[in-house]
């Protein structure tokens, strides 16, 4: 499943695509790519949830390179603000992808 994301860096607004490219009992992985390039995604989210953890995301840049940090965090708020906000987003993305 592919969704379209607005991200913030000054001085104006990127149109980024965001998939969910894999996920396990342990780790999801996204894809975001712009016109020219894209970055692969992983955070522990199923992890978390099936240990009922109230720990934070944590998130690592698996392939592809950021040199503007600034950026990559606001490009990594934005599943994240989808993951935390829809409880049955996961779930609906199994069943549409067959994960």
């Amino acid at each position: 499943m592919r969704w379209a994301i607005t991200v913030y860096h000054s001085p104006k607004n990127l149109q980024l695509q965001a998939e969910l490219v894999y996920q396990s009992n342990q780790v999801q992985r996204f894809r975001v790519s712009g016109k020219n390039r894209g970055i692969v995604l992983q955070n522990n989210f199923p992890l978390l949830q099936s240990l009922n953890s109230k720990k934070k995301i944590d998130w690592k840049l698996i392939e592809g390179t950021m040199t503007d940090a600034e950026l990559l965090l606001n490009i990594i708020r934005e599943p994240e603000k989808k993951i935390k906000v829809k409880g049955d987003f996961i779930e609906y993305l199994r069943t549409k992808k067959g994960y």
